[in-house]
């Protein structure tokens, strides 16, 4: 082989590839006690559900709080997901439960009185996420974190600090406790980190 063709290998990329190969370790799936076949399924579920425009960015942590919870309890995502631990109590924590075990092809904002057509190109680049995740090739961006909230869901609020009902006001919005570092007076293991639209902690 010519210089001039080395030159063009290394100058695509393809040479600094070729000399890490076999140095750098492969990717290596997540593996678990109850992990399931259709853990990627339901990670794909609860993004449409919880962040259907959400970016990218965004999906990927949320797929992992639920990978983080799974494995914590050493149980499949679908057993994470599919109660009403994950959403809440109530009946939109029913609604969010029902919704997130049905078919791939329904419009999951329809579980909270939004009709809109099945967003079938959103669920398969959802999907192609969750798989990615699950085979090792996308690193967890959150670390241990095991919840998330999005702050413009949450009602408003006028003074800041602790509210009547336990909730803590910052920026106008009523978090929960468990969604805020300990120096405001929240309660989270770990300072929560913003991703896209959501607060994880």
């Amino acid at each position: 082989m010519s210089t001039l063709q080395w030159l063009a290998i290394f100058a695509s990329g393809a040479g600094l590839a070729y000399l890490l190969r076999g140095v750098l370790p492969p990717s290596q799936a997540l593996e678990w006690e109850g992990r399931s076949p259709d853990d990627a399924e339901y990670l794909a579920r609860v993004t449409m559900l919880e962040a259907a425009r959400g970016s990218r960015e965004e999906w990927i942590a949320i797929q992992w709080v639920a990978i983080n919870r799974a494995r914590a309890a050493q149980i499949s995502v679908r057993d994470v997901v599919a109660t009403t631990s994950w959403p809440g109590g109530g009946a939109s924590g029913r609604a969010f439960v029902e919704a997130v075990q049905a078919p791939s092809g329904v419009s999951y904002r329809s579980a909270f009185g939004h009709p809109s057509p099945p967003d079938v190109r959103g669920y398969d680049r959802a999907l192609d996420v969750a798989h990615a995740i699950l085979a090792g090739e996308i690193r967890n961006p959150i670390g241990g974190r095991t919840h998330f909230v999005h702050p413009q869901s949450l009602r408003r609020c006028d003074v800041a600090g602790e509210l009547p009902d336990g909730r803590i006001c910052l920026d106008g919005r009523a978090y929960p406790r468990w969604a805020v570092s300990k120096d405001q007076g929240g309660r989270a293991a770990l300072d929560p980190r913003r991703i896209g639209r959501a607060v994880f902690s």
